[in-house]
């Protein structure tokens, strides 16, 4: 499985990385929507796990234009916020996500959310 983890926080990024590389998943990281959005056209990826809050674009409107790359329909996007209220439950439904988790996030919520996705082409 490979996937692309997007924050505008290289911490954030990092701890991920090495954390899911842990579970013999091929792990690359982008720093914002745009950079996502390239990577994604040019290398492909299975499951995009993304930040709501970043420069540029954010994480809603980067689900957006995931989706209308070729193929984007197969993607498994997670989005993450620190704000987890209706609206975002909501929103995450409108712009398309397949799923929205909440920070503190631990690996194990996204290998959870992942495996929950599964069936829409994965693993």
């Amino acid at each position: 499985m490979k996937l692309l983890i997007v924050d505008d926080t290289r911490d954030t990024r990092e701890f991920f990385q090495v954390a899911l590389s842990a579970e013999n998943i091929e792990v690359q990281t982008a720093s914002n929507g745009d950079a996502a959005i390239e990577r994604t056209r040019d290398e492909g990826f299975d499951v995009i796990l993304l930040d709501v809050e970043m420069p540029g674009l954010n994480g809603w409107e980067t689900v957006g234009e995931l989706r209308r790359l070729p193929g984007g329909d197969k993607l498994v996007i997670l989005i993450f916020t620190a704000f987890g209220d209706l609206h975002a439950r909501q929103k995450a439904a409108e712009v398309g996500a397949d799923g929205l988790l909440f920070k503190p996030l631990l690996p194990e919520q996204i290998l959870a959310e992942i495996h929950k996705h599964s069936n829409k082409h994965l693993l």
